[in-house]
Parts: C-alpha cells; structure tokens; sequence
C-alpha cells in the first residue's frame, strides 16, 4: 500500500537534519541543514490527528518525511516538503545534472515542452494548470480532470473512466500529498507519464513505479522562496528556482 513512499523515504540519509521550516498560507518549505530547500503546496486540511510534534526544527529529514502517509493532509504536505527538501535539494540535482549551476527564472512550462510530441494524441491533465489549455488544446485530444474543477472539466473521479485510454497523462505533484499518485499510475499503466509541477520529487525512485518524466523545480535561491513563502503568493514561487526535466533513461 505504502510502497512508493517507503522507497522515496527509505532513500533519505538518517543523519540529515531539518534546519528550517516554513508552513505559508500557498507553499510549505523545508531546508536541510545542508541547504537542501524542499517545497509542497500548503493543503489545509487537518482534520485527523497529527503525526508530528510542534518541534521540526532539527528533527532528522527522514522522520518529517514520514509524515507525506499523514492522512492530516496539512501535515502531509509538511512531508512531501521534506521528501523534496532531499531529491530537489539544488547540490544533489546539479551534481546528477538535471539542474544548472547558471540557472534562468524564465524557463519553459511542462506542457510546452510536449507540445509538438502529443499532437493530435489523447491527453489528460491531473490537476487544471492555466498553461496547459493554451499549450495543447489546439493540438490534442485534451482531458482535465481536477479536484475542484472548472467549468470544461471533469471531476476528479473520472479518472478512473478516462486514464486508461490515454496516450499522455500530466499529473500533478500534489497527488503525493492527496494519496492519488499510487492509484492515478496504476491506471496511467498505457500512457507515457510526466509528473509535473513544484511538488513533484525529482528521484530516480518514481520511474519504478511507472512516471516517464519528472518536470519538478529546484530552488536556487533560499532566501527569496522563504520570501515567497511567508508571503503566500502561490505563482511568484519560479522566481526562486529553475524548472527542469528529469526523463527515465
């Protein structure tokens, strides 16, 4: 049930320490004492009892992240950050050279990277990202399923009616914090799978489980995304960082 976060955690080295902690109004922020920066939507949704204490500063990053099975969704999103604050951490990507040591802001989004790839192909996006009608309605046979959809999408339930036809599904990181990821790839099994957004863990470990590319983001900049962060400004977060991609070789 919990393998895909077991194997994401299990990776994490016991001795790495939490040095900071940010929980915004739009993002949650870990950094390691390392100056690895990991980030998660904030979901602010906590009506079970917490896993961890009020003292997170200083605890090991693999025990916070622990907290990504919480069903205190709040809480979750508290250990997705953690699990980044290690896989997204800016030294580790740049060394693996998914990440830039002369990095831009202004990088291209997920989708329009695949625009010319899924022409006249079945897609569907977990999760309603502005860009992703622009990017490829034109050109594809597009699907969005969300949560709380808009009008023109479909409720996330249909999933399980609709992934299994698709040729390209887009989902986003936040399904790690949701619990959806594990079931949403079980029924993406006929689609070629990108996990996209901030949220998303740039590790090796997802394409075992059946993601085919990794389009995350990695901080460069701690002092601006902690900015960001208090701020609660939910799209200003890319001026902190660089958007990369990570395929399965």
């Amino acid at each position: 049930m919990w393998k895909l976060y077991d194997s994401l955690i299990g990776a994490i080295p016991k001795e790495l320490k939490v040095a900071d902690f940010l929980c915004g109004n739009s993002w949650t922020m870990i950094q390691t004492e390392t100056g690895g920066i990991g980030l998660a939507t904030t979901v602010k949704e906590a009506t079970r009892k917490p896993m961890l204490g009020n003292h997170i500063k200083g605890m090991p990053l693999r025990e916070v992240a622990e907290a990504a099975k919480s069903w205190n969704l709040l809480e979750a999103s508290i250990g997705v950050a953690a699990i980044n604050a290690y896989y997204n951490a800016a030294s580790r990507t740049i060394k693996l050279g998914i990440a830039h040591n002369h990095w831009q802001q202004a990088d291209s989004e997920a989708f329009t990277v695949f625009k010319e790839e899924v022409k006249g192909k079945k897609v569907a996006s977990v999760g309603h990202f502005p860009p992703v009608v622009q990017a490829l309605g034109a050109s594809s046979d597009l699907s969005i399923l969300e949560r709380n959809p808009q009008p023109g999408d479909y409720p996330e339930a249909a999933c399980e009616y609709l992934l299994p036809a698709q040729d390209y599904v887009f989902i986003t990181g936040e399904t790690l914090i949701y619990k959806t990821l594990p079931r949403l790839l079980t029924l993406a099994a006929n689609a070629r799978v990108i996990l996209v957004g901030p949220v998303a863990p740039l590790s090796e470990v997802l394409f075992k489980f059946g993601v085919d590319v990794i389009c995350g983001f990695v901080v460069h900049d701690p002092h601006l995304c902690a900015t960001i962060v208090k701020r609660g400004i939910l799209s200003s977060i890319f001026a902190a960082g660089e958007r990369v991609s990570f395929p399965k070789s």
